[in-house]
């Protein structure tokens, strides 16, 4: 099973984030743990090499699947919706 890891700059975002989403964004990312068997809004970001984004409400996690012992699924932005989010 992999480990969920927030970079520092997601953390960062994470806490600028409103006060109510924190807490279902925060939970949305740690289940992720179960990637790739996760039942979310989740795709392949393309050009962007094994990254992808979960979609949260207006919110989308960009994070990347890193191989190795143990598996680790790396959180490194989130993003408010706009129509230049990507």
């Amino acid at each position: 099973m992999p480990n969920v890891k927030w970079t520092n700059k997601a953390q960062k975002q994470l806490r600028n984030i409103d006060s109510g989403d924190i807490e279902h964004v925060y939970e949305e990312g740690n289940a992720l743990k179960n990637f790739p068997n996760v039942k979310k809004d989740i795709k392949a970001l393309k050009g962007k090499g094994r990254k992808y984004r979960l979609r949260v409400g207006n919110y989308r996690l960009i994070f990347a699947w890193v191989k190795g012992d143990p598996v680790i699924i790396q959180i490194q932005a989130v993003l408010r919706r706009t129509s230049r989010t990507y």
